[in-house]
């Protein structure tokens, strides 16, 4: 692992009417460029050991939401 993560973000989002009402619908998604696997880094304590560390990356996720005007 060099180091370096290319993460990318990304959103949609209308305005319509429903049911005679304004409404507002948005999409956001997470990590759009998800990466598989697991990343092993190395940490080095203060005695000079070094540990490998191995994390997930964060997984990629969706958040619809809608609002309506009352």
């Amino acid at each position: 692992y060099d180091g370096k993560k290319f993460s990318l973000n990304g959103f949609a989002g209308d305005r319509t009417k429903l049911f005679g009402r304004n409404a507002t619908f948005r999409l956001n998604v997470s990590n759009l460029f998800e990466e598989k696997g697991y990343v092993t880094t190395g940490k080095v304590t203060v005695a000079g050991v070094l540990h490998n560390v191995h994390s997930y990356p964060p997984r990629r996720s969706f958040l619809l939401t809608t609002t309506m005007d009352f």
